[in-house]
């Protein structure tokens, strides 16, 4: 018998949204990096850290159980022995909204599908980043991993 476990990485990597007269564009992910920000500067990605990141107001532990209540395992992925992590990003603007959410990294079965819809029920609760004491709109990437643990059946 095999239990489905669905493990939740809910770290952000966040990208700023500000007009200035600097444009250089940057790469938004390493590998094993937890946070990358950058800020739209006359349409260009440039490496800018506001001075405070976007948050959920209920805090990552409050998002992560809103996360784990509602979201399923895709059977389809489960049958394919399909885990790993799933990249939803979207953008939380200046009233602390989220808005335009997509699938970045997909990896089948429906697993993409699956974790944009539970992010999409995430309420717009955030607390926008900042810069200079200014909210700014900031894409965040949300990781969620999905891992499929097989049990010993019980003698």
């Amino acid at each position: 018998m095999y239990k489905f476990l669905i493990l939740f990485l809910i770290v952000c990597s966040c990208t700023s949204h500000q007009k200035s007269s600097l444009s250089q564009t940057q790469e938004v992910h390493k590998p094993g990096e937890i946070k990358t920000i950058k800020t739209l500067v006359n349409g260009e990605w440039v490496q800018q850290e506001p001075d405070t990141p976007p948050t959920y107001k209920g805090g990552d532990e409050a998002m992560l159980m809103l996360l784990a209540k509602n979201i399923r395992y895709p059977m389809h992925a489960q049958r394919a022995g399909i885990s790993g992590i799933a990249l939803i990003s979207a953008e939380v603007t200046e009233d602390g909204s989220l808005v335009n959410e997509k699938i970045e990294k997909d990896l089948g079965g429906g697993i993409g599908e699956e974790s944009l819809r539970v992010i999409q029920l995430i309420p717009d609760n955030w607390n926008p980043a900042t810069l200079n004491g200014v909210p700014v709109r900031t894409l965040i990437n949300i990781p969620v991993r999905f891992t499929i643990i097989a049990s010993q059946p019980q003698r």
